[in-house]
């Protein structure tokens, strides 16, 4: 599956059909981070007729999340509950889009869809279990809360996090504060405890927030989020 914009990073055609397969578990009906806008056909960019160009409900099937069991990891870290749609993680053989920052709205957020950028010639298809998860951000200025609840896999699991906007407002330094960073017990989203802080990058507006995992080398995540 290609990014049908070009190599522009912005991908929006994917997005549209990412959302258009978020199947719904424990509530949430989950809008698109991009509008789709009237039934329009997807059309191929490159105007070769390469039926791999096209974006369709095969390459994104519904995502169904298994409910919880068993008692919630973290569970004195906040009282957030994940509540958003179902997601189903995906690779995309693309490079991911480039930070644009942005001013932090406070609210309530839902993870709308989840994209492991692998760059051109990289993996594509499922990039994990579907997950729900959604946080509760507060704050102004540079200092932030993020108290967040995770389901994946049947497992649900709470975070609480400070962050710092950093670096001309497109970097977000993100420091666990509950579970205790020094206990090395993993947190939700796959984040360890021990890891006591990470620099994330990030872009908002227009109710939505893209919060970008980079590491040293390999896949780009981007988890997109809607504010309710």
């Amino acid at each position: 599956m290609r990014c049908l914009m070009g190599r522009d990073g912005r991908c929006r055609a994917l997005i549209v059909a990412l959302v258009a397969g978020v199947g719904t578990c424990g509530g949430g009906a989950g809008g698109g981070p991009v509008d789709a806008g009237t039934d329009e056909a997807v059309t191929d960019d490159a105007g070769d007729d390469d039926a791999n160009d096209d974006v369709s409900a095969e390459d994104v099937p519904a995502a169904v999340c298994a409910p919880a069991s068993g008692e919630i990891t973290n569970a004195t870290c906040n009282d957030v509950v994940a509540s958003g749609p179902c997601v189903a993680p995906v690779m995309v053989d693309d490079n991911a889009p480039g930070p644009e920052g942005g001013a932090l709205v406070a609210g309530t957020y839902d993870l709308d869809a989840q994209i492991v950028y692998t760059s051109p010639g990289g993996q594509t298809g499922s990039a994990g279990d579907p997950v729900q998860q959604t946080f509760v951000l507060a704050g102004d200025g540079s200092n932030w809360s993020l108290d967040e609840a995770t389901l994946r896999a049947g497992v649900a699991a709470r975070r609480a996090s400070a962050l710092t906007v950093t670096g001309a407002f497109m970097q977000l330094r993100a420091t666990t504060t509950c579970p205790d960073p020094g206990a090395g017990v993993g947190g939700s989203g796959g984040a360890d405890g021990g890891v006591p802080a990470s620099t994330l990058y990030y872009t908002a507006g227009d109710g939505m927030l893209v919060v970008y995992h980079v590491g040293a080398s390999g896949p780009v995540e981007a988890d997109i989020y809607r504010v309710r």
